[in-house]
């Protein structure tokens, strides 16, 4: 990747052009990438997903240290300087981690890039919950641009707590 800006790997809603682009309005084309070592779950509650059924927030998603055989596929994007805080803003309840992201067949590093990690990790899945189906079906239709395989390695390998 071009040495202007700061790589991200996204493995949430940040697979999502267009969620992307609703905080970030400048960065480069989103590739298919993954990283070694860990596991996504829901997780972490939402600062902005609210169910007034269920009168809290909803649950996304989070990364969890796993073996190191363990993988997430997501993608890998550079943002410019000037947009890196307003990604920032956007993960407030994560910390800034940075991981080594290898090609989406996970043989070769591509670069390493930052990525958001919390370690608010007490919020779970909410079933039948509008609110949570449209944040999982902005995830789904990110991955669905890539393939369909892309998108079957998503739903399987997301954990539901």
């Amino acid at each position: 990747m071009s040495k202007e800006g700061i790589n991200i790997f996204g493995y949430g809603s940040l697979i999502n052009k267009l969620s992307l682009a609703n905080s970030v309005s400048n960065f480069s084309e989103l590739m298919p990438a993954r990283i070694f070592g860990y596991n996504r779950y829901f997780g972490v509650e939402s600062s902005s997903r609210y169910d007034k059924k269920c009168e809290k927030f909803v649950s996304v998603l989070n990364l969890e240290k796993a073996e190191e055989k363990d993988t997430v596929n997501g993608v890998i994007f550079k943002v410019s300087f000037d947009q890196y805080q307003r990604l920032i803003d956007r993960e407030l309840s994560y910390k800034i981690v940075e991981v080594d992201v290898y090609d989406v067949e996970g043989k070769n590093i591509i670069d390493k890039a930052d990525t958001f990690i919390s370690n608010l990790n007490d919020f779970s899945w909410i079933e039948n919950s509008i609110p949570q189906q449209e944040y999982l079906d902005i995830c789904k239709e990110g991955c669905s641009h890539f393939s369909e395989e892309f998108l079957n390695e998503f739903i399987d390998t997301t954990l539901y707590r």
